[in-house]
């Protein structure tokens, strides 16, 4: 029988995240497969990859189902995956996964993935592990007094960067009216500004930024390390020009 736990989102009231899923009903060993040979079906691509931490799009097509998820290899030691749904919904028993939302496996979990629809479904996948091939980011990435951001992604429906924010430094308290974000934090401590709340977020822990909602990124001197996050960007627009300050901390308006 599954078992599929619920948590609101402890950052945003009314935001619902799916937290782990796990699968017992099965009752199968894992199996070893080449994470790097997934099956025909699928589709994966890698954007970026260091050697604990990978980065990629996963999708599946109509009908298509993944009963071990996320497919364990000797070499490369899985212990948390994330998964974002970028397009589309999945199936998991009786419940419905849509955009926005994500899944988390654990070392000790396996998913079973379906796609009941008629549509393919797109992923953000997100892994943690050991023995990663590192991969550069391909793509150009652009300096801001805070720091650096390299585009991984730029569709009509979706965009996704990674974004470093230097110790010591923030970008401006802003909003957004046409989209929404979603950041997952891949290395540092950052403090996340959220309207009225601070809240600090450590490696592997995500937060959901909703249209109109003030927000920031600081990495406090102390820290001493560069914050890395991965941003997903759901929504109409995804122009710099959508950018509403309210307080920066190098002039600009």
């Amino acid at each position: 029988m599954e078992a599929v736990h619920f948590q609101k989102s402890l950052h945003k009231p009314g935001v619902w995240v799916i937290i782990s899923t796990t699968f017992t009903a099965h009752n199968q060993e894992p199996v070893f497969m080449n994470p790097h040979h997934p099956p025909a079906a699928s589709q994966a691509e890698t954007l970026y990859s260091s050697q604990t931490f990978q980065v990629g799009l996963l999708s599946l097509k109509a009908g298509e189902r993944r009963d071990h998820y996320p497919h364990l290899s000797i070499t490369q030691a899985i212990t948390q995956a994330q998964l974002f749904v970028i397009e589309g919904s999945l199936s998991l028993e009786k419940t419905t996964v849509t955009q926005g939302q994500r899944i988390t496996a654990n070392a000790d979990q396996t998913l079973c993935l379906s796609n009941e629809s008629s549509q393919p479904v797109l992923l953000l996948e997100n892994l943690w592990g050991s023995n990663f091939n590192p991969m550069p980011l391909a793509e150009v990435t652009e300096t801001r007094p805070w720091g650096s951001f390299t585009v991984l992604k730029d569709l009509p429906h979706y965009k996704l960067k990674q974004l470093a924010v230097n110790p010591g430094s923030r970008l401006s308290l802003q909003r957004h009216q046409k989209r929404e974000e979603h950041w997952l934090v891949t290395a540092g401590y950052p403090e996340v500004t959220l309207d009225d709340q601070v809240i600090k977020l450590s490696p592997g822990e995500y937060i959901h930024i909703p249209r109109h909602s003030w927000h920031r990124i600081s990495n406090p001197a102390e820290n001493n390390a560069v914050v890395e996050i991965i941003e997903l960007q759901l929504g109409d627009y995804f122009g710099e020009d959508d950018i509403e300050r309210q307080q920066d901390d190098y002039g600009r308006s």
